[in-house]
């Protein structure tokens, strides 16, 4: 047994520092977003049994154990600071980038040398853990405090009885009208309006428009977002709310995500589908917002690769670097094209249906080009929009307007096969929950493209309603209308407006100008 004890004391170090990227954003994020338990399981068996493929490989070189742990360990540690010593070191991107696998090679090479000289495994000598075991601690220290002062702070708050109170007085008064038309409402991300696209983008997508609107589907041609934000905008629009009550519970100054979340899982919308006689689908993406639908009787909710969190550990480390594609890339792509493919399987089921939409699509990373071909990645795996996009502006211009195209072709032909098949009208709503990003800085309102981020492309087809909706409809009234003509809920239009936040305080709302976009506190 003290054997055992001392075998154990001397390994941890490479295994706590093997798990500390998994550890790291699980506290950064707890409080704020949702996380699967199951993904964070995943990533920190994926983390443990690459350390100990280290330990056994270390093993296996002829110094004394207590030596070779200790490179070890410092090579571990070194690798989960992966992305900030390379930041450091390449200036920022200035000298060299670390998303290259011949970076992050010669990086473990560079450490490993490093920790060689610091450690020096082939002398002889008294040695102590002591100082790994330190490091060791303070990043568990670290990574744990924010969640317990989160923990703490919010130990009053009253936002799930805030929310559920909302979900049942919107649901008070529903009638019970017979379910006449199948439904459908995608929602795409980050697609911008025609117009805006036409003169940002040099995207022309007067054949889209003008093909829908054969078809019956109206553009809406001065359409703004309500939020700037997916979580934002997808629990203002299924709950068919501004998020102003919400916002005077959490405080202004809160980045906890999780009440959003709960608005989307049990939404409003679709609760209503339910109780109105429909059967509800819903089409996820593999962003965490609408991986799965509580409120859904369906979820088409399948996952081809990693989640958010499991790419975002391996982009913490070299381990980013390595061919991922076929989890990452290949996966996210997949999910794309697999969730328009679904809508087709879904059209021809017995019954009326509600078929709620989400693609995460033509919202970075781009992986699709116009003709639905691969687009190669040349960088890690990573979902940032804005500033938070790893490439320059052309780059981000060139992927979107790709997507844009692509999405344009298959949503025409969805439209045609809908509104062709035997039977009552279909409802389509098609929209964006914010516009693209290349102008966007998620920390600030004023250096953003807010003209960008919240003109949005929106189309409607609603059957027995031949005027179709004002121009400048926003999603949230979209979806009230819907709700009043088809579901028989009471909810009269309120005010179209938008609100820009930024990342870090998603619930200060900064009221957006329909005409001229700027912001105005």
């Amino acid at each position: 047994m003290p054997r055992l004890r001392a075998s154990l004391a001397a390994h941890l170090p490479a295994f706590g520092f093997a798990a500390y990227p998994t550890v790291f954003l699980v506290g950064a994020n707890a409080g704020i977003v949702p996380i699967d338990a199951g993904a964070v399981a995943q990533s920190l068996a994926v983390a443990l049994g690459a350390a100990a493929l280290l330990v056994l490989a270390a093993g296996l070189m002829p110094w004394q154990r207590d030596a070779r742990l200790g490179w070890l360990s410092l090579v571990v540690l070194f690798c989960v600071l992966y992305q900030p010593i390379m930041a450091v070191a390449g200036l920022g991107g200035r000298l060299f980038t670390p998303d290259t696998a011949s970076a992050a090679a010669a990086f473990v090479l560079v450490i490993a040398v490093i920790a060689g000289a610091v450690v020096r495994p082939w002398a002889s000598r008294p040695r102590s853990t002591l100082a790994v075991n330190a490091a060791l601690a303070a990043l568990f220290v670290a990574s744990a405090s924010g969640p317990l002062t989160r923990a703490i702070a919010a130990g009053g708050k009253r936002w799930p009885s805030v929310v559920e109170a909302q979900l049942a007085r919107a649901l008070a008064d529903q009638s019970a009208p017979t379910p006449a038309h199948d439904i459908y409402y995608f929602v795409l991300d980050g697609f911008g309006r025609p117009d805006v696209l036409q003169s940002q983008y040099g995207l022309d997508l007067s054949e889209f428009v003008n093909g829908l609107a054969g078809k019956g589907v109206r553009v809406a041609a001065s359409a703004q977002s309500n939020y700037a934000q997916t979580y934002l905008s997808l629990a203002s629009t299924l709950n068919m709310t501004y998020l102003d009550d919400l916002a005077g519970v959490v405080g202004a100054d809160a980045r906890d995500r999780r009440p959003l979340r709960h608005l989307i899982d049990r939404n409003t919308l679709m609760t209503a589908a339910r109780r109105a006689g429909y059967r509800v689908y819903s089409i996820g993406s593999d962003y965490g917002a609408t991986q799965t639908i509580a409120a859904a009787d369906v979820c088409i909710c399948q996952r081809h690769g990693f989640d958010e969190l499991q790419s975002n550990v391996l982009a913490l480390t070299p381990l980013g670097s390595l061919p991922l594609a076929r989890w990452t890339y290949d996966a996210h792509r997949s999910k794309i094209v697999e969730g328009l493919d679904a809508v087709d399987q879904v059209r021809t089921l017995p019954g009326r249906k509600f078929v709620f939409v989400h693609v995460l699509a033509p919202h970075p990373p781009f992986v699709l080009n116009a003709d639905g071909g691969a687009v190669q990645a040349s960088r890690p795996f990573d979902i940032g929009d804005g500033d938070d996009f790893r490439g320059d502006k052309g780059e981000y211009i060139q992927g979107y307007r790709g997507q844009v195209r692509y999405l344009a072709r298959r949503l025409l032909g969805l439209v045609e096969r809908l509104t062709e098949q035997a039977g009552p009208a279909p409802v389509i709503v098609m929209h964006g929950d914010h516009g693209p990003g290349s102008g966007l800085h998620w920390n600030s309102a004023s250096a953003s493209d807010l003209r960008e981020r919240m003109a949005i492309f929106a189309a409607y087809a609603f059957p027995g309603e031949p005027a179709g909706l004002a121009p400048g409809i926003t999603p949230i009234n979209a979806a009230r209308f819907l709700a009043r003509r088809y579901l028989g809920l009471n909810m009269a239009p309120l005010e179209d407006v938008s609100y820009f936040s930024t990342k870090d305080n998603p619930y200060r709302f900064i009221q957006v100008a329909a005409a001229e976009a700027t912001a105005r506190r």
